[in-house]
């Protein structure tokens, strides 16, 4: 069973906080690709729906919308990083 976090009126899925969650770890999209085993353009379309989904301007807006709403944390970021074993970009 997916998780889903309600903001706005709108879910977002535990996958989709992981693609936001390597945003804001200071993934490009090639890297996110990379990491998640999917295309550049699966990451694209993914951070589209995520943006409108959060009614976020671009990568940034999205991040900050996320953390004001908790659906991404300094917890849950570090938890991100180690299980791709990421340094801090």
């Amino acid at each position: 069973m997916k998780s889903l976090v309600i903001v706005k009126n709108s879910l977002l899925t535990e996958r989709e906080i992981e693609y936001l969650s390597l945003v804001a770890l200071g993934c490009k999209n090639k890297m996110i690709a990379d990491i998640l085993y999917v295309t550049k353009s699966t990451v694209k379309r993914t951070l589209e729906n995520i943006f409108r989904d959060l009614d976020a301007k671009n990568r940034a807006n999205a991040v900050a919308i996320a953390f004001a709403h908790e659906i991404i944390t300094v917890e849950s970021l570090t938890k991100i990083a180690d299980k791709y074993n990421l340094k801090y970009l």
